[in-house]
């Protein structure tokens, strides 16, 4: 029985992701595997880039954050969401909108395709609120690579977590 034991418990620690990475913010955290390569310096007011590695065709597949203050707006998960839709459809086309819980936190996921900079892209976001604040948690992909990157983006936006 031991021996039995034993040998479930190697092929549960075997059969595990190995290389994840946690990369904590002040208030939030998110897990990613070795295929992606994590950039803080903040650019385009983002918390974070992980860029999803080799870069294809001159784009930088990647998942980013942005925290957004919202302090004063009066906006809660639904009317936020009302008007990231506004937004994106003045641009691009909304694709499907969910509204999810997560560890007792409702949250918006939304996919959509947007042309960007000559670039045919699609997106998927997870929007969350808490204390005033929106956590807009983005993948963003060409439209022609989306397919084969968003099992393993929603692996790791899934990982995300504000305690």
């Amino acid at each position: 029985m031991k021996t039995l034991v034993l040998l479930l418990l190697s092929y549960t620690l075997y059969s595990q992701s190995p290389d994840l990475k946690i990369f904590k913010g002040q208030t939030y955290q998110i897990s990613y595997s070795d295929e992606w390569k994590l950039d803080e310096t903040g650019r385009n007011s983002t918390e974070f880039y992980l860029f999803y590695s080799p870069v294809v065709e001159n784009f930088g597949n990647n998942i980013n954050l942005l925290i957004q203050d919202l302090s004063g707006l009066n906006l809660d998960l639904d009317g936020y969401t009302d008007l990231s839709v506004k937004q994106i459809e003045a641009h691009g086309k909304i694709l499907s909108s969910l509204r999810k819980t997560k560890n007792s936190i409702d949250y918006q996921e939304l996919a959509f395709e947007v042309l960007y900079n000559n670039f045919a892209i699609k997106c998927f976001q997870f929007y969350f609120l808490k204390e005033a604040k929106a956590y807009v948690l983005t993948f963003t992909a060409e439209k022609n690579h989306y397919d084969n990157i968003i099992k393993e983006a929603q692996k790791v936006m899934e990982s995300f977590v504000l305690p």
